[in-house]
């Protein structure tokens, strides 16, 4: 049991690498780089999501209000998006 443990939380730990990777290396994410790390840590939202909303972003000025914007961001997309 503890080596199926062990495995799936490696496995888990890679996952969670490769979908950083693949966010913060997005041509969506260059100057875009504090945004693209809160979004990559919101692990409910698929990637490709994650860089449709990085690439229809607005600049923030501050990180209060970036982190305010990543906040509210729905889990879902509204349904008139849904592909």
């Amino acid at each position: 049991m503890m080596v199926s443990s062990a495995t799936s939380l490696i496995d888990r730990q890679a996952a969670a690498r490769e979908r950083m990777r693949e966010i913060d290396q997005s041509p969506e994410a260059a100057g875009k780089e504090r945004l693209a790390f809160l979004l990559a840590c919101r692990f409910e939202l698929p990637v490709m999501r994650v860089r449709q909303i990085l690439a229809d972003a607005p600049d923030f000025a501050n990180l209060p209000d970036l982190v305010a914007w990543v906040e509210a961001i729905p889990t879902r997309p509204p349904l008139e998006i849904v592909r």
